[in-house]
């Protein structure tokens, strides 16, 4: 890779797509090496930043910083900064390199909006023209920032999109059916009081608060079927202890009882306190006794 950004590297300087009747490095990318519109990109990019930063090439060379790293860094880096941030970004995935940008360059909070999805047929009608390679990212609607990112990018993404903006602070976006925005503002409505502002954030955090407290609670105690209600649930914690003395637990119950990730310690437990039990000398009182007629 570094010997194909090197070769665009000197058609750049030179010139030499113009003898090629290609308007620029991005255009001789696709149309005479074929490369798509996200991959032609980032080596024009690339290839731009290595031009004006000529140390991005060893480090690409060296394999101290991938291809995409480099084209989330071209935005930023800059020859006061791009000795410490280059230091910092080797060995990081690309995630980790873009939250070391929002740690370099924090940016302001994105403020929370609910928007219906735009139709296909109105896409087309509101597109704008694809800006020009290598142009400086804007920012994207309701004043949020953008990052820099390939033609396509701005396609639904069923992963939702989850970026930093800041060492502390998050953007999270995603496509959500109708019967979610009813539960917000249903959300909204009995928080009333509590949250004045509505805040979609807070929602959402308190939300999954509930959920993972829920499903804890559910791994740690998992109930089986007949085990639904507290007072079942208190009865087989007293037969357990029971069974560890002097109650036979039969095979069935016995897998009832030990159920979830604990099932095998829970069994060799039985095993142990059965085996206890059965070594243990009766006393003359619990000796064999008659059988009571019926």
């Amino acid at each position: 890779m570094a010997d194909v950004i090197e070769h665009l590297v000197e058609i750049e300087r030179r010139r030499l797509y113009l003898e090629q009747a290609t308007s620029s490095l991005y255009r001789y990318c696709i149309e005479r090496l074929g490369y798509p519109e996200d991959a032609a990109l980032k080596r024009h990019r690339v290839a731009r930043l290595a031009l004006r930063l000529p140390q991005v090439l060893e480090e690409l060379r060296a394999g101290a910083i991938h291809l995409t790293g480099l084209f989330v860094l071209s935005t930023y880096l800059t020859e006061e900064n791009a000795g410490a941030l280059l230091a910092e970004a080797r060995g990081r995935s690309r995630r980790q390199i873009e939250e070391l940008i929002a740690r370099w360059f924090p940016r302001p909070d994105v403020p929370p909006s609910v928007e219906p999805l735009a139709t296909p047929a109105t896409e087309r009608a509101n597109a704008e023209p694809p800006s020009l390679p290598g142009a400086e990212p804007g920012r994207a609607r309701g004043g949020a920032p953008s990052r820099p990112t390939c033609p396509g990018a701005g396609k639904p993404d069923a992963r939702g999109r989850l970026e930093p903006l800041s060492a502390s602070r998050y953007w999270v976006e995603f496509t959500a059916r109708a019967e979610l925005r009813d539960k917000l503002e249903r959300a909204r409505e009995l928080l009333s009081h509590g949250l004045p502002s509505g805040d979609l954030g807070e929602i959402f955090e308190r939300a999954l608060d509930a959920l993972i407290e829920k499903e804890t609670r559910r791994r740690m105690w998992p109930r089986g079927p007949g085990l639904q209600t507290q007072a079942a649930r208190h009865d087989l914690r007293h037969l357990v202890r029971r069974s560890a003395q002097h109650v036979f637990v039969g095979s069935a119950l016995l897998r009832r009882i030990c159920h979830g990730p604990n099932r095998a310690a829970c069994l060799r437990a039985h095993e142990r306190a059965g085996a206890a039990r059965r070594a243990r000398p009766r006393s003359a009182s619990a000796r064999a006794r008659p059988l009571r007629p019926r």
